[in-house]
């Protein structure tokens, strides 16, 4: 796993600050291999504590931002406002900046393709 996803020969399953890592890469393998998986799938991956309600189709208009920009290889799932939902996090300069590990959409294929 190390060797295939970091580039490195260890038999490490955390980062040296104690994060898991190893079980979430085997997750992605597995994923890309079962029969079901196909080319530009998007995963949703997040933890066990995440509650979503929403009165739109918030799961396509995700999407639709990896069908619009092929760059996209993650995107936080948004986050409600007072204003709606907001789909895109800019900084200052107007580039998107969030990433949100307990919640966020990956497309595969893309990321892997950046190994």
């Amino acid at each position: 796993v190390n060797n295939r996803w970091l580039g490195k020969s260890s038999a490490s399953s955390h980062s040296l600050t104690g994060q898991q890592y190893a079980s979430t890469m085997i997750g992605f393998d597995m994923i890309r291999n079962h029969p079901c998986f196909e080319p530009n799938d998007l995963v949703l991956q997040m933890d066990s504590d995440i509650i979503i309600k929403c009165n739109c189709d918030i799961i396509r208009q995700c999407a639709s931002i990896f069908e619009r920009d092929p760059s996209v290889v993650t995107f936080a799932f948004p986050i409600p406002s007072k204003g709606g939902v907001a789909l895109q996090h800019l900084d200052k300069a107007g580039k998107p900046f969030r990433f949100e590990i307990r919640c966020s959409f990956l497309h595969l294929d893309r990321l892997v393709a950046m190994l």
